[in-house]
């Protein structure tokens, strides 16, 4: 049953991972550390793949077509850790079955072990425990089962595969000791657990409904606006994706970047092994198209009427436009978890901000785009969330027309200090990164939220609806109002005379009594402290506290 793996088999295989990964998807996310409405894993990594998948949806043919389609997606797909990290186990293993129209059992193993070795390659500093345990010990087994001759097909590698990885991941906990502590194994181990449990579901027969996957935005297009008098002034954003081929004109890459500067503006291009990925804004995309058919073939094509996007409520107002248009020695993109906040970092001076937060990260595709849209030499990335930093760095390795800087925000009240000071006429890089690590490195955040399941963590008893702080590692407080967590904290942050500033970021759940509560606190108990109140559109965090 199922000795070999085709295209077909690879096409349904991972259509049925990913339909039972999203099936389980809110019982990943409910996988995290802390007992608050923060996980998202599951969502990261079923966006991650199925973005993989949609490049092969309706494509037929070879498995080494299909998974080059597949391989490239996904790269680019990638959101959150989890995604970026399963996303290179994917791209690794897929790429081992380049040139192949079908693939034993052997060397469907060796592309386990290739993906094993991409997803290591993803992470600087590797830590067991985590969904890196999962896949290269579940990869190990199906290795030695094979070395004893007990594999003799592909249904074989895939449930042994599964049978190792159960036990692995169950025993996660053991290797580190915060999941432990929250009685829960690594989210990301338990996605990839519950992708392999799809395959073995396809191959027993077993259906699984094609569910729909969600995205971070909607968006309406109102075309009722236009009309034979409507007066088309932006031009087209036209992005495409072209495969070099044998026999067509000699690519040269300067050249070719040259011939576009005279089509249009806002010229961005990058290339990776031998595709050519091109962003141009220009009145005549016919001409552009015609041109870049000289060198080879499209795999991808996208045209946007910008007068469209022009009349469409979006991220990026007409003054931004503007602004982004222009040259610049430094330019800022920065992640943004609600329209508040955006507007918010624009107004600091932000060049592009890119929708998303806890609960729904940005691909790595999100960052390409913005970096495109900008005429900088060195672009400074604020992801403003842990989980999108590795994000962002996978964008920077995929942009070549500029420097590329990714600082270690993983807050937005983070980002919001260090872009106050940040000096956008300075020829200095140096100096202005100096600033923005210091003030990062000053800043202490706490934030607050609700939890949304009974716990036990360090001894803690934790109920549901309970206000719970917490900072990057640890729980700082727990109450049954705001003021019962949150007085102890300015306290403790405030009593030592180190933070003269306190910021608090109201979230849209949090009232204007609560707000005026803490607000006459500190008036009453710190008289030489200032302190500004943001108030933001977020959700997940009622309120988010940041001491300088």
């Amino acid at each position: 049953m199922f000795e070999k793996l085709d295209g077909q088999l690879y096409k349904q295989l991972i259509s049925y991972g990913i339909r039972n990964l999203k099936l389980h998807e809110t019982i990943v996310n409910e996988l995290n550390v802390f007992p608050v409405p923060d996980g998202d894993t599951g969502t990261n990594m079923t966006m991650t793949l199925s973005n993989g998948f949609e490049a092969i949806r309706n494509q037929e043919g070879r498995l080494s077509d299909l998974a080059s389609k597949f391989s490239y997606a996904v790269a680019f797909g990638a959101r959150g850790n989890s995604g970026v990290i399963s996303s290179q186990f994917f791209k690794g293993f897929s790429d081992s079955f380049l040139g192949k129209d079908v693939a034993n059992p052997q060397l469907f193993i060796t592309a386990l072990e290739n993906g094993v070795e991409e997803a290591y390659k993803a992470v600087s500093k590797p830590t067991e425990g985590t969904i890196l345990t999962v896949v290269r010990e579940a990869t190990e087994h199906v290795k030695m089962l094979n070395q004893k001759g007990k594999i003799a097909s592909v249904f074989d590698v895939i449930n042994g595969f599964l049978d190792q990885a159960k036990s692995s991941l169950d025993h996660t906990p053991e290797l580190l000791p915060v999941l432990k502590n929250a009685g829960v194994v690594d989210s990301g181990g338990a996605g990839i657990l519950y992708f392999f449990a799809g395959m073995k579901k396809y191959m027993m027969n077993e259906d699984i409904e094609e569910l729909e996957v969600g995205t971070c935005s909607k968006e309406v297009v109102d075309y009722s606006l236009f009309n034979r008098e409507t007066k088309f002034e932006y031009g087209y954003c036209t992005e495409l994706l072209l495969q070099l081929v044998n026999g067509k004109e000699t690519f040269d890459y300067d050249e070719f970047k040259k011939h576009m500067e005279t089509h249009g503006d806002s010229v961005a291009m990058t290339m990776l092994d031998e595709k050519v990925k091109l962003h141009i804004h220009t009145l005549q995309p016919e001409k552009v198209i015609a041109y870049c058919h000289r060198y080879g073939e499209f795999l991808a094509v996208k045209i946007e009427n910008m007068s469209v996007q022009h009349e469409h409520v979006q991220d990026i107002t007409d003054e931004d436009k503007e602004e982004v248009a222009g040259h610049r020695n430094i330019a800022v993109v920065a992640t943004a978890s609600d329209r508040m906040l955006a507007q918010c970092f624009k107004k600091m001076g932000a060049a592009v901000t890119i929708e998303g937060g806890q609960s729904c990260n940005p691909s790595v595709q999100d960052f390409v785009t913005a970096f495109q849209k900008l005429n900088a030499d060195n672009i400074i990335v604020f992801p403003n969330n842990k989980n999108v930093i590795m994000t962002a760095n996978q964008a920077k390795k995929l942009y070549q027309d500029a420097r590329v800087i990714v600082v270690n925000s993983k807050s937005m009240a983070e980002c919001y200090s260090a872009l106050g000071l940040v000096d956008f006429d300075s020829d200095d890089l140096d100096s202005v990164l100096n600033v923005i690590r210091e003030t990062i490195e000053q800043t202490d955040i706490v934030s607050v939220t609700k939890a949304v399941r009974n716990a036990v963590y360090d001894n803690l008893k934790i109920t549901v609806e309970d206000y719970v702080a917490i900072d990057d590692s640890a729980i700082m407080g727990i109450g049954k109002s705001i003021g019962e967590v949150v007085f102890p904290i300015l306290d403790k942050c405030l009593e030592s005379g180190e933070k003269s500033v306190v910021r608090l970021f109201a979230g849209k759940t949090m009232t204007d009594e609560e707000v005026e509560e803490l607000t006459n606190y500190i008036e009453e108990n710190h008289l030489y402290v200032d302190y500004e109140v943001v108030n933001t559109d977020g959700e997940i965090y009622h309120l988010i506290l940041s001491f300088e």
